[in-house]
């Protein structure tokens, strides 16, 4: 007599749509392995783990057993080969090479266990069917869900904290259905929740003063990591909508915060936000590329010979065969150079913005006709959309339509008409803010080099790339291109130095940092 374990495995998906239940399992394994003379040592069990992966605590278990010889097993025995593995890959770099070295087989109870040539074709094609099928279920839940989601269902298995699944039975109908509805225990520390944010609470400020005041998630405190899900992964659930697959969508659950109270919030955690602090600012960081590969060139800071202090440098770290004669470094007082003559050939005198001061109106005038126009355009849109609600709305109390046609049609149209407004409050605003900001960059021209010089090294990198479109260096000289904008207002300015089309060039003569 020979000894063998059994594995047996179930997700919860197989076991109710299938019924390959553990006892079934267990059972006609018993059988297979007494008919062909195998005392049963143990069992191992994973119970709602998937084959797809090794993740599973009875699966590594039992390799770890092999390995070590536990149980002195000589065979494995499976219902199908299918509960032991669903991929491919798995199965020839973890269990086939792996019971081989121990002397262990794999048995199935229920198809072929044949090790010639053609036999171990046919546990190939189970194994590849096995996957092509697990494949294909995926394919078609994931589906289903994204499709779930389109209709306002949350496809998760559990809503986030401060609501509930409720069972309601279908009307007319012996079955039932699980809503989302807010937990009438927890929407109100919900709230309370996104005020003290609002307000200028810390995450563990918020978890103290609510677990004092009784709130609880999962029989467990408040705490820091519970109040920043809520106000970071959950927080557009509270306003009725829900993400997916990196998608939102306008869920069909009641909203627990009203659209002013996520605009306050929104309002402070933009404010709150803090960029990730860096050990150096380096001027023109992301700026300088090499022409020819696109590579960027990488600021650095060194220590001059002798004490003579400190000097930055621009380089390529990536060598290549295009820059065979490139020393792939140009020092930062060079770029400067360069720059400051960028900056300075834009000089534009009073009586040249007053020029385009006057070219302006015109276009404001006609961008003024066409906003006009777009606004009586809404207006009308606006108009038969209410009145198709107001008959709708008949329509659905005189009995005409049924509920769900009523609320389809009532969101599509009310959700057009959000638009329509968003898009008048903006049309309204248009023009004083375009105004704006021609007037704001006109006055940054007439004055340029002194509000480039006064910036710190941050705001100078953010000036030059709404200024320039690339600084290209290609081991001799440096080239850097104004953007089209700009070039059109140089257009009217006196342009110091000669270069065509806003290209200036700096010649750079071997400066070598290290030298």
């Amino acid at each position: 007599m020979k000894n063998a374990v059994l594995y047996v495995r179930v997700s919860t998906d197989e076991q109710a749509k299938y019924g390959y239940s553990i006892d079934m399992q267990q059972n006609q394994c018993f059988n297979f392995a007494q008919k062909e003379g195998y005392i049963i040592t143990k069992t191992y069990i994973d119970d709602g783990y998937t084959a797809r992966n090794i993740n599973r605590p009875q699966f590594k278990k039992l390799l770890e057993d092999i390995k070590y010889k536990k149980n002195n097993i000589n065979a494995v025995i499976v219902w199908r080969c299918d509960r032991m593995v669903r991929n491919n890959a798995i199965y020839h770099s973890e269990i086939v090479p792996k019971f081989a070295k121990y002397g262990v087989v794999l048995l199935s109870a229920t198809e072929n266990n044949d090790i010639s040539p053609y036999g171990r074709y046919i546990r190939n094609t189970q194994i590849n069917n096995a996957e092509l099928e697990s494949d294909l279920t995926s394919i078609r839940t994931i589906e289903n869900l994204k499709e779930k989601a389109r209709q306002g269902y949350f496809p998760g298995s559990i809503p986030p904290v401060g609501y509930m699944r409720e069972k309601i039975n279908k009307k007319n109908s012996s079955t039932s259905k699980k809503i989302i509805k807010p937990d009438p225990e927890k929407a109100g520390y919900i709230k309370e929740v996104f005020k003290l944010y609002t307000a200028g609470y810390s995450y563990k400020e918020i978890a103290a003063k609510l677990a004092k005041m009784g709130f609880t998630h999962n029989n467990k405190p408040c705490n820091k990591k519970l109040v920043e899900n809520i106000l970071t992964v959950y927080d557009i659930f509270y306003i009725g909508k829900f993400r997916y697959k990196g998608e939102i969508y306008n869920g069909k659950h009641e909203a627990i915060l009203t659209p002013e109270e996520y605009a306050a919030f929104k309002k402070i955690r933009n404010q709150n936000y803090r960029p990730k602090q860096l050990r150096h600012s380096f001027v023109y960081k992301g700026l300088i590329t090499c022409p020819t590969t696109g590579r960027i060139f990488v600021g650095e800071k060194q220590k001059g010979a002798n004490k003579s202090g400190e000097y930055i440098y621009y380089r390529c770290h990536h060598a290549c065969e295009n820059c065979n004669n490139c020393k792939r470094t140009i020092k930062n007082e060079v770029i400067d150079k360069a720059v400051l003559e960028i900056i300075k050939s834009i000089d534009i005198s009073e009586e040249k913005m007053q020029e385009i001061r006057e070219d302006l109106k015109g276009i404001m005038y006609c961008n003024k006709e066409l906003n006009e126009k777009r606004k009586m355009q809404i207006d009308t849109q606006l108009l038969k959309l209410n009145n198709r609600l107001s008959a709708l709305y008949d329509d659905k109390i005189d009995g005409l339509i049924s509920n769900e046609v009523y609320i389809n049609k009532r969101d599509t149209w009310q959700n057009q008409i959000d638009d329509l407004m968003i898009e008048l409050v903006a049309l309204n605003k248009t023009q004083a803010e375009v105004f704006k900001r021609i007037e704001g960059m006109l006055e940054l021209c007439k004055d340029l080099t002194n509000t480039y010089l006064r910036h710190d090294n941050t705001k100078k990198n953010i000036l030059l790339k709404l200024l320039c479109s690339n600084f290209f260096y290609d081991g001799s000289k440096l080239t850097i291109t104004i953007k089209e904008p700009f070039k059109a207002l140089i257009k009217f300015a006196i342009l110091k130095n000669g270069a065509p089309d806003g290209i200036r060039t700096h010649a750079y003569r071997n400066h070598n940092p290290r030298s």
